[in-house]
């Protein structure tokens, strides 16, 4: 075991022994977890359960601040992918053909795309983040965990609110909220948010065609219908469309100064090691296509729960799409060497039947059956410069394009079965039976002339790949023993198996190859108390974890791929306090330890070319820039697994007579040194993020105003480093930001 291991359990029974000085009641917390409305206590599963008040007082507005309340969750950003990594288990690289090994739920409907879910969260009841497999109720691409955002459902009666922000980059945001009674058993609820900012990255370069980088422009729109005839029917019709335009994530900071390491330096490129500063361009023309991205994302879900006497029956029928249009400068500099631009899209089709019980009784059970067809999308990825010039023999202003389609269908019937032998004693079963299909049904080579629109609009030339099929039959079982120990303290220990679906490389600039399923098994021994003032959960949990989904670089096309390159082995804790000492005071904390990592992995490294004997193969595609050396990686720590991560937090509150009432907030957030990489090269350095936030409600509670800030240290930190045979990149994380908020309820 690693060092700080020891310290990870003294700080957990620290947390335990302040029980005893608290004397408040807390708010029991309902999750949806396993299908049905349960207390948080009661769940024999490690959850993280986020309120939206929880989510508002550690200034928590998407995804990507979940971890300063989720230790063990991180999430690598770059560009138009955001890969979450629970608990070690992540996907550095999930295009059209793979996909994450976390999976991501908006309400009922199952996210197509980790890309797709970096929606802003709008009226937002609930975010539950399950931790480790969740092969049997959620199925598929769960070995790492889900994140369900929950948003609010209409209600019969009349409220809304209106909110307007304002803070720095310049950002706006206005949201509202409105909640309307059509009948007795009818209710509709809209939302809508527009967010804006400026970017906080400036471009550097002599010539800009752009002048700076991480702005962005979002619109949601979301709508729910509610039918409830007050009996036995609920029937629920949902929307939502969003658009988000920007550069967020697409400022490329070099990884070296200059050359020999950054090859499009030698081109009279130039580079840049400041923090928030870059130098680069799509060509210095003004005519090829700025870095960033528009991406749209849809769907539509109708839910029907017919209540019988002891059970319900649940249709849920869902769509959901995504187009994506991004453009990319990978060599990071100014000169066109290395540039991308690609459009992909993906239309989903999921219907899922449940029967659940009503819980009362000794026997409680979960039927269901689950059916998904995808079409997953790459019209073109289009790769150009003088770089790809060079290293492909194409004339002047020409470049390479992969495009190809997979099509999914998958289906899979499930049960889960809770059967309690008397008060203190209840067994969990659960099974679910997986049978998937992947067709490859066009894969392509395009070369040509490079338009204005950074696409091959003309092909000269076009090589058609082979098509091809896979397919996977998986059985993930889950047991789980629950002891209620006291009124206070449950205790479970569960085995679960978990899978995420293989595939095809795509877009590929050859035959694609195919990729197979990941399988985790998961142990693990919980506990979960809670007092009057306190509650304390937590769980300890070993990893057998083969067949890893591991990206390379591909050395005959210089492309990154996925391969089945390794087995890990995981080890870890967690534990979580929530205190409320007093009806003005709350406080709580967390901590994650983890020590993952490879075993029997032969993998690629990054070196230097001038540190390569000259003429080394590994350094063919680019001799001034980085070679990949193959060697023993075994024993190296998983990407985005830091070793010890937690936060701390507090929130008190005053009531002023004739004013109202404040809230202030404050939220600290550590996690150890990780790398980004399996060949452990490049780190991922420790940081501490605060954010703080006071809150003002009016007596009547109408008027409400908020001031918040991100980051109140301004530490420097990086969402993402890439290497690559050119060089490489960075992504600088946004820097402190102050923001002022005024609303109305009513």
């Amino acid at each position: 075991m690693k060092q700080h291991f020891p310290k990870a359990i003294s700080l957990a029974v620290a947390m335990a022994s302040v029980s005893g000085l608290a004397h408040a009641q807390l708010e029991e917390v309902i999750i949806t977890a396993q299908k049905r409305s349960e207390s948080l206590q009661d769940v024999p599963i490690a959850v993280t359960a986020l309120t939206g008040e929880d989510m508002s007082a550690a200034n928590v507005d998407g995804q990507m601040s979940l971890p300063m309340v989720t230790p063990t969750l991180s999430f690598k950003r770059t560009s138009t992918f955001a890969s979450p990594f629970l608990r070690g288990v992540g996907t550095e690289f999930a295009n059209a053909g793979l996909e994450s090994s976390v999976s991501v739920y908006l309400d009922d409907s199952y996210v197509p795309r980790v890309q797709s879910g970096l929606f802003s969260f709008t009226d937002t009841e609930r975010v539950e983040v399950l931790k480790g497999p969740q092969g049997t109720l959620y199925g598929r691409n769960a070995t790492g965990g889900a994140i369900r955002v929950i948003t609010k459902d209409p209600v019969q009666e009349f409220e809304g609110k209106i909110a307007a922000t304002v803070g720095d980059e310049d950002r706006k945001i206005i949201e509202g909220v409105v909640n309307l009674p059509v009948t007795d058993s009818v209710a509709v609820r809209l939302t809508g948010k527009y967010n804006e900012a400026d970017g906080y990255i400036d471009n550097v370069s002599p010539n800009p065609s752009l002048d700076e980088l991480h702005d962005f422009e979002e619109t949601t729109i979301t709508g729910k219908v509610l039918y409830d005839n007050g009996e036995s029917l609920q029937v629920k019709l949902s929307a939502d469309y969003s658009e988000i335009d920007g550069s967020v994530g697409f400022g490329f900071i070099n990884l070296f100064d200059g050359a020999p390491q950054q090859a499009a330096a030698a081109l009279g490129g130039c580079t840049t090691q400041e923090h928030q500063k870059i130098c680069q361009d799509l060509g210095n023309d003004g005519q090829r296509p700025t870095p960033g991205t528009k991406t749209e994302n849809f769907g539509g879900a109708l839910r029907i729960d017919y209540d019988f006497d002891s059970a319900t029956f649940s249709s849920i029928t869902a769509y959901r799409g995504v187009d994506e249009d991004y453009a990319a400068d990978l060599d990071s500099t100014d000169v066109l060497a290395q540039n991308i631009h690609g459009t992909p899209e993906t239309d989903q089709f999921t219907q899922e039947f449940q029967l659940t019980s009503d819980g009362n009784g000794d026997l409680s059970y979960v039927l269901g059956f689950f059916y998904l067809q995808e079409e997953a999308e790459f019209d073109a990825f289009s790769v150009y410069g003088t770089a790809v010039e060079f290293l492909g023999g194409l004339p002047i202003g020409w470049g390479q394009a992969g495009a190809g389609q997979v099509d999914v269908t998958s289906w899979a019937p499930y049960a889960q079965v809770d059967y309690r032998f008397n008060d203190q004693w209840t067994l969990t079963l659960g099974l679910r039976y997986t049978d998937e299909e992947k067709e490859l049904v066009f894969s392509e080579l395009r070369v040509g002339e490079i338009g204005t629109d950074g696409q091959i609009s003309s092909p000269a030339q076009v090589i058609e790949f082979e098509e091809d099929k896979t397919s996977f039959e998986e059985w993930t079982p889950k047991a789980t023993l629950s002891w209620f120990a006291t009124d206070e303290l449950m205790v479970y220990a569960t085995y679960a198996n978990g899978f995420k679906s293989g595939g095809f490389n795509l877009p590929s600039f050859k035959q694609p190859e195919e990729v197979d399923p990941e399988d985790l098994q998961s142990f693990e021994l919980g506990w979960k108390y809670e007092g009057s003032t306190v509650r304390f959960n937590g769980a300890a949990f070993y990893y057998d974890y083969q067949d890893l989904q591991t990206q390379f670089v591909d050395q005959e096309t210089g492309g990154v791929s996925v391969q089945n390159a390794a087995d890990a082995e995981i080890i870890g804790l967690e534990a979580d306090l929530t205190w409320a000492p007093t009806e003005n005071w709350d406080f709580g904390a967390g901590i994650g330890y983890l020590d993952a990592t490879y075993k029997d992995f032969i993998g690629e490294s990054y070196v230097p070319c001038v540190e390569l004997p000259f003429g080394d193969p590994s350094c063919a595609l680019y001799p001034l820039g980085l070679g990949l050396v193959t060697g023993d990686l075994s024993d190296n720590d998983l990407p985005q697994a830091p070793e010890v991560s937690g936060y701390v937090r507090a929130s008190y509150f005053l009531d002023v007579n004739n004013i109202g009432g404040f809230r202030f907030n404050v939220i600290a957030s550590y996690r150890d040194d990780a790398w980004f990489e399996a060949s452990n090269t490049f780190d991922d350095p420790s940081r501490t993020l605060v954010n703080a936030s006071i809150d003002w409600n009016s007596p009547s509670e109408m008027f409400f105003a908020r001031v918040y800030a991100n980051n109140l240290t301004d530490e420097d930190w990086d969402t993402a480093k890439a290497p690559q045979a050119s060089g490489g990149w960075r992504i600088p994380a946004e820097p402190r930001q102050v923001f002022f908020q005024v609303g109305v309820n009513f």
